[in-house]
């Protein structure tokens, strides 16, 4: 049926408070614990700051508001050119001014963005309409259809409307615009599988729908504030733990290490980087490390020092891999802004490294340098953590729900969720959960050992003040010591220092370093170091995922070379799904992570 107030209003445009008033029902509804809305164009955020600013006076502290919006890649300065300053309202500036702490890199992708304590988070996802839709991961309760002649296809290709019923909650409304694109949407909204809204549902100005009964193809968490079991107490586990933590599950993090220190087997792990992976074609692995690193600094940024990360930056040189023409090569081809990742000339790479450099290099300004040794023990510190100081033997799925783990010491522990990070050692629990040649990459799961060594900065002029990454990575000094690595030794049956493989970590580094080749070229240079164990499969993916449909037991494991990266990364991905929140990347990566 059409609606009545179709033809009522020609306007083509509504303030951001008009959309807030078409949306006030639903969000001032008190049995919705969360909401979210999904905006087919940011536009000039102000219809996102309006809708922040409502929620704050009629919602109590604790319920979540989660938009999501798309856009093309933008930076803030491109943003607030399409509008002036003058045009915010003084009662949003201070808003405005938290939106523009966070906003993001103009790179594509999925950018998360939290305020209020998390309870307001903001979703961008840098890509076309039609794209983002496709790629979304989320539930959601309300859609603006803010563009209707994108959202209609006019610019070229077929209306993208059928892809609102895949992510729709039950009884999900659509709103858009009385324009001259009106009864076009109707009929698309209704052939997607939405009823239009009569004249006692009309609000002045706007075409509104809502979800037929019996179309919901999305499926609500029932795991949201769950108990939940985690194996592994290393950098996997302790991230997770933490992000789940934090949004308010009891934890409990099983792992023998932890006899030792809650740093375990990171005890006397100085330094590691956290940088993004940069290639040609902008494949699943660059994609995800730019993810991984945003939640890193996202994340960790709250912890209080030693533990927090330094937003040091990593400055990539050439290798026999990669020489300067292939670097050149990918920042041209990627095309990204040149402040995230651009290509500096010798001397300007050596001031920026505080080292003298004979090549140039790709600065990527977002690495990080992170303390695992100070980290750990502080992600495991959060109050609703607990600790148990024991080897795991078997895990459990119970028919009637929940899963159960057994301990060494014969102890028995239940909750709703499991989850597997303890690396190397998944496999003699997976074996009774699973049948062989279930999952075919994790039987191919490797463990590699690798150690770094550390040396003294009095004997480098105190180190380089950001990440190099060439054939070995070199970084700043903490505690007075620099670390550098690493090794990668296939035959190795142990995780050790060994003297041959700090000569060939010094060999390295005397590549790029000349002024430090003398130094680096004394058998003694290296005063000490850290071993310790990488899990890898093929293709250089984590494996992050449910083992089963019911999400009730997920693995993360296969880190590799990459574990702080990818650690980041698992939490939000596995917090997210357990509670219901946007995805933070698209769907066609978090299915490449997948066990099977």
């Amino acid at each position: 049926m059409e609606s009545e107030h179709l033809y009522g209003t020609a306007s083509v445009a509504a303030s951001p408070e008009d959309w807030v008033k078409v949306t006030a029902r639903l969000a001032c509804d008190e049995r919705l614990h969360s909401m979210t809305v999904c905006d087919t164009s940011f536009g000039d955020g102000m219809r996102f700051l309006s809708l922040w600013s409502f929620w704050r006076s009629h919602r109590a502290p604790g319920a979540k508001l989660q938009i999501i919006a798309f856009s093309s890649p933008q930076s803030w300065a491109a943003l607030k050119k399409g509008g002036a300053d003058d045009q915010v309202p003084q009662s949003l500036r201070g808003l405005e001014a938290q939106l523009e702490a966070q906003w993001p890199d103009a790179l594509p992708g999925v950018h998360k963005l939290s305020f209020e304590g998390g309870t307001v988070t903001l979703t961008l996802i840098f890509h076309p309409l039609s794209v983002a839709l496709r790629q979304m991961d989320a539930i959601v309760d309300v859609f603006w259809l803010s563009d209707s002649a994108a959202f209609l296809g006019e610019a070229g290709g077929a209306s993208p409307a059928g892809k609102l019923v895949r992510v729709a909650g039950a009884r999900a409304e659509v709103v858009g615009l009385v324009d001259n694109n009106a009864q076009r949407l109707q009929g698309v909204l209704q052939q997607s599988g939405f009823e239009i809204q009569g004249a006692r549902n009309a609000f002045k100005g706007f075409v509104r729908a809502r979800l037929r009964d019996g179309l919901c193809h999305t499926r609500r968490s029932s795991f949201v504030g769950a108990d939940v079991l985690v194996v592994g107490a290393g950098v996997a586990g302790a991230a997770i733990a933490w992000g789940l933590a934090q949004r308010g599950h009891h934890v409990q993090v099983f792992d023998p290490m932890l006899k030792l220190s809650k740093a375990g087997a990171h005890a006397g792990h100085f330094a590691a980087a956290v940088s993004p992976y940069l290639s040609k074609d902008d494949d699943y692995r660059a994609r995800l490390s730019r993810v991984g690193v945003a939640r890193a600094w996202a994340n960790w940024s709250q912890l209080e020092e030693p533990a927090r990360p330094i937003r040091c930056g990593t400055l990539g040189l050439p290798t026999q891999d990669r020489d300067i023409a292939s670097w050149q090569e990918v920042l041209w081809s990627l095309g990204f802004p040149n402040d995230w990742a651009g290509w500096l000339k010798p001397e300007a790479a050596s001031q920026k490294a505080g080292e003298f450099l004979e090549f140039g290099g790709c600065y990527r300004a977002s690495g990080l340098l992170v303390k695992p040794n100070r980290l750990l023990p502080a992600l495991l510190s959060h109050p609703g953590i607990s600790c148990v100081e024991e080897t795991v033997t078997e895990v459990t799925r119970f028919r009637e729900g929940g899963c159960g783990l057994k301990t060494e010491s014969g102890s028995n522990y239940e909750a709703s969720v499991v989850v597997l990070a303890n690396a190397r050692n998944i496999g003699s629990l997976l074996c009774r959960l699973t049948e062989p040649g279930d999952f075919p990459k994790l039987e191919r799961l490797q463990a590699v050992p690798g150690q770094v060594s550390y040396f003294d900065a009095a004997g480098f002029n105190g180190g380089p003040a950001c990440v190099l990454d060439a054939s070995a990575y070199w970084l700043p000094q903490v505690e007075g010591l620099l670390t550098a690595g690493g090794t990668y030794d296939l035959e190795q049956t142990r995780a050790e220092v060994t003297r041959q493989g700090q000569r060939e970590i010094a060999r390295k580094l005397s590549y790029f370093l000349p002024a430090h080749r003398q130094t680096l070229s004394n058998s003694d240079s290296a005063v000490g170091g850290w071993a310790g164990w990488r899990a890898v499969v093929t293709g250089r993916l984590p494996v992050i995922g449910p083992l089963y449909q019911q999400h009730d037991i997920w693995l993360a494991t296969a880190y590799g070379s990459r574990g702080l990266t990818w650690a980041a990364l698992a939490a939000d991905l596995i917090g997210a799904k357990l509670n219901d929140e946007p995805a933070i990347v698209e769907r066609e990566l978090s299915a490449a992570l997948l066990p099977r």
